[in-house]
């Protein structure tokens, strides 16, 4: 196998692992929050909106890096000279060298916060942690295979998951939003999803009741049409 095809199937295997923890740790906070009794959750609207913020940064992020990425794979199509590295180090990846990793870890940490079990939230924080920086580990070891020393100079100038913000940033040539939305809307939605069968468990588990209002019941058949939708339509990759 050349080495071009190991890292092909790395990065496909990373994103398979990326997509499929998050239901595990969802599944497993719903778990925590069923054996919880009303004084171990926490709840109220200002915490579920820090909750959401979270997630929300994450998206920022991913949206970013996926807007250049997408744009830099356009231009190298039609020139794969149009860049003299072989690997994005303008706009926020002149900042940050795991962009994806670090929006995607803000994105459902959200929702395993959410849960307000404090034992859950701390040991699944820990764990989802873990998991990304192995995944994360793994792919730059090949990474620095594959491209050598400018990889490795720019892995030391630049932080791998905490932007650095006092560093000079290299402006980015472009970006495609419309592309980097498709290609993280089934993200997003996923994570809505999450948010709202979490918040009924909540409701469950404090109020002692299934009556869930209606609005709720209405918000979360919306939002798993459009997941429905967004998987049915997700660009291949």
């Amino acid at each position: 196998m050349t080495l071009d095809e190991r890292y092909d199937r790395t990065r496909k295997f990373v994103y398979r692992q990326r997509r499929r923890l998050p239901a595990v740790f969802v599944a497993a906070g719903s778990v925590a929050l069923l054996f919880s009794t009303p004084f171990m959750i926490c709840d109220g609207p200002v915490f579920g909106a820090l909750c959401l913020a979270c997630s929300c940064a994450g998206f920022w992020v991913r949206w970013r890096a996926l807007a250049q990425t997408a744009y830099r794979r356009r231009r190298m199509k039609a020139d794969p000279a149009a860049f003299a590295e072989p690997f994005p180090v303008e706009g926020i990846h002149s900042r940050i060298r795991y962009p994806l990793h670090a929006g995607g870890f803000l994105v459902w940490l959200g929702p395993i916060l959410f849960t307000g079990v404090g034992w859950f939230m701390v040991s699944a924080s820990l764990a989802y942690a873990l998991c990304v920086w192995l995944a994360m580990s793994g792919e730059e070891a090949l990474r620095l295979e594959k491209y050598g020393e400018p990889y490795r100079a720019w892995c030391d100038a630049t932080p791998a998951v905490i932007p650095d913000f006092g560093k000079p940033g290299r402006p980015a040539p472009g970006r495609l939003r419309a592309a980097a939305l498709r290609r993280d809307a089934t993200v997003f939605w996923s994570a809505a999803a999450a948010f709202v069968w979490l918040g009924a468990l909540k409701f469950r588990m404090v109020d002692l009741s299934w009556h869930i209002p209606a609005v709720w019941t209405i918000a979360g058949g919306g939002v798993i049409l459009a997941l429905i939708f967004s998987v049915l339509l997700r660009p291949s990759r």
